[in-house]
């Protein structure tokens, strides 16, 4: 099994739901062991279901800590790779799993191997509160589960077989060594029942430190929960990572060189911890879209459109990716801001204020103006073509929709552009939203009909505010 492998067209990589929330293995890269640092001990809740775990390590080798959390989350992709065998067993060579974790190959690196594993194998979990999905169907509609009391070890049973030259016999796993894992059942079983979320390993092991792989791993089955922020009491996390020494001081010194290559690598937006002493909390902001994403085909015309504004290539796609829920109704504004206000003698950075405003400072001319209601003789007509001009009488009808023929909502648009009541991008954007069917050109008919408080640039942003509808 190569890394290659890993990434293959049929399997996305995984991870399984209870090993990605309860966490059980220590974000440290060393643990003592001590007889107090070979067992501990945690109980917190999960979705709002309470969860215990308890660790009992071995003398030799203590509890799972640091690279361990890589070499579980590559064998468990393995397991999916090679179709979930029944037997739950991984079949490898030692040098494949070793390109797998991103190692070099050499003595050093086959030792380390040894050991991570023989954690794996020789620790002792009993979970209370084990979601498990054996004897579920594959795909289940209904995959809730049943929650039970369990006990097991990540690994159940290593054997390898080794082979090549007479002087490789007694080396711990050497390169030519063939390896056989054996799963914990009720692991297998899960990621044999889908019970797994998406995990990119192939970012979680570009990142340096292993305490960033293992708060990634955590952090991203927060995220994967569909939360944006993230807070937590500073103690009740530290416990949470497995920091054997719960201080404060200590918790935030192993804590922050993780937090910083996360800010630095764009996962996190920030990490703050927050209060003092044992009353401190840790609060995770995350970033709307990692900056290795690239920009999917709507996000790049909304950057087009921020450029238009005379805005950086940079500064544009900062934008677009960490308000990529408003962006659209940003853009509309600043577009409206931009094309209203006279002689700006910067009006990029203008542009920019307006975009990135979270004081609420701006607002659509015409909506200021509806905040004390003018006199009938005050009102503004606008002298219009008939509708006819622009659109069949069947377009008005809102139950049609004719991808092929929009030449009335084209011909709508246009003249809104000339009267500067759309501007350029905006009639672009409604071109884009009709192509989606997410709305139809007897709605973009009707921006042209004189209505009461209906302004075409506001309704365009709501427009876009619109789910794309299921084809």
């Amino acid at each position: 099994m190569s890394r290659l492998q890993l990434r293959s067209r049929t399997h996305h990589p995984i991870d399984e739901l209870n090993l990605a929330t309860l966490n059980l293995i220590s974000i440290q890269s060393r643990v003592s062991k001590t007889k107090a640092a070979l067992t501990w001990a945690d109980t917190f809740e999960v979705g709002g279901h309470p969860v215990r775990v308890e660790a009992r390590g071995d003398f030799e080798y203590g509890v799972p800590h640091g690279i361990d959390v890589d070499t579980s989350a590559v064998i468990n992709n393995m397991f999916q790779e090679q179709g979930c065998p029944s037997d739950n067993t991984v079949a490898c060579s030692a040098y494949a799993l070793l390109m797998a974790l991103q190692l070099k190959d050499g003595g050093g690196a086959y030792q380390v191997l040894r050991e991570s594993l023989l954690r794996l194998s020789n620790t002792t979990f009993l979970i209370e509160g084990w979601v498990s999905l054996e004897g579920s169907p594959v795909r289940s509609q209904t995959p809730l589960g049943k929650r039970i009391q369990t006990t097991f070890r990540l690994i159940e049973r290593i054997t390898h077989e080794q082979t090549g030259v007479r002087g490789d016999i007694g080396r711990p796993f050497g390169s030519g060594a063939i390896i056989r894992i054996e799963l914990a059942r009720e692991v297998a079983a899960n990621i044999r029942a889908r019970h797994v979320k998406p995990l990119d390993l192939n970012f979680m092991l570009s990142l340096e430190g292993i305490a960033s792989r293992l708060l990634f791993r955590m952090l991203d089955a927060t995220l994967f929960e569909g939360q944006s922020e993230f807070e937590i009491g500073l103690l009740e996390w530290g416990q949470r990572c497995r920091i054997l020494d719960l201080r404060p001081d200590k918790i935030r010194r192993v804590l922050q060189p993780a937090h910083d290559e996360l800010i630095e690598r764009g996962y996190l937006s920030s990490a703050d911890f927050v209060g003092r002493g044992k009353a401190q909390q840790v609060r995770y902001v995350f970033q709307a879209q990692r900056p290795d994403h690239p920009l999917d085909a709507e996000q790049l015309a909304l950057k087009g459109r921020v450029k238009a504004l005379h805005v950086t290539d940079g500064q544009a796609e900062r934008f677009v990716r960490r308000y990529h829920r408003d962006a659209g109704q940003r853009i509309v504004l600043a577009e409206t801001l931009v094309r209203t206000r006279k002689n700006l003698r910067n009006p990029g950075g203008f542009a920019w204020d307006v975009l990135t405003d979270t004081e609420n400072r701006y607002a659509f001319p015409e909506a200021l103006e509806l905040k004390a209601p003018a006199p009938k003789s005050a009102v503004v007509t606008v002298d219009m073509p008939p509708l006819a001009a622009y659109a069949p009488a069947k377009a008005l009808e809102a139950s049609e929709v004719d991808l092929d023929g929009n030449g009335g909502a084209r011909g709508v648009l246009k003249a809104l552009v000339a009267q500067e009541k759309l501007s350029p991008g905006e009639m672009q954007a409604c071109l884009g939203l009709l192509e989606q069917r997410r709305v139809t050109a007897a709605e973009i008919t009707m921006l042209s009909v004189p209505k009461k408080k209906v302004i075409p640039s506001e309704q365009v942003a709501r427009w876009m505010l619109r789910p794309t509808p299921l084809l």
